[in-house]
C-alpha cells in the first residue's frame, strides 16, 4: 500500500497500524522512502518493522518542465526597448551638432 496516497481507512486496514498513527501517516506526508516512518517519528521501530514488507513510498511522475517553476514570467529583455514611433530626421537637420 502506498503511504503518500492511501487514506486513513486504508492504512488503518493493516495489521498493527491503528487510527493515531493512520492519521499521523496522512498529516506528516510526502515520504521520500517507507523508513521514514520511523525517523520523523510516526511508528516506532517495531512497528515499522512488522509492516514495512506491506508498504511502499511512491513518488509522484516528473513533469517535462523538470527543474522549472510552474509559473513562468516573461523577460524583460523580450520586451522591445520603446514604443514610441520617432520621426525621420528632417533633411535640414542632417549636420553634426556643433557645425
Amino acid at each position: 500500500m502506498d503511504i503518500n496516497t492511501a487514506s486513513v481507512d486504508e492504512l488503518t486496514a493493516i495489521k498493527g497500524i491503528g487510527k493515531a498513527s493512520s492519521e499521523k501517516f496522512v498529516k506528516i506526508r510526502p515520504y521520500a522512502r517507507k523508513d521514514e516512518l520511523v525517523s520523523k517519528k510516526v511508528v516506532p521501530q517495531a512497528t515499522y518493522d512488522k509492516v514495512k514488507d506491506q508498504i511502499i513510498a511512491k513518488q509522484p511522475k516528473e513533469t517535462a518542465s523538470k527543474g522549472t517553476d510552474a509559473k513562468r514570467t516573461v523577460s524583460k529583455a523580450a520586451e522591445p526597448l520603446t514604443t514610441k514611433k520617432i520621426a525621420p530626421p528632417s533633411p535640414g537637420n542632417l549636420n553634426p551638432v556643433g557645425k
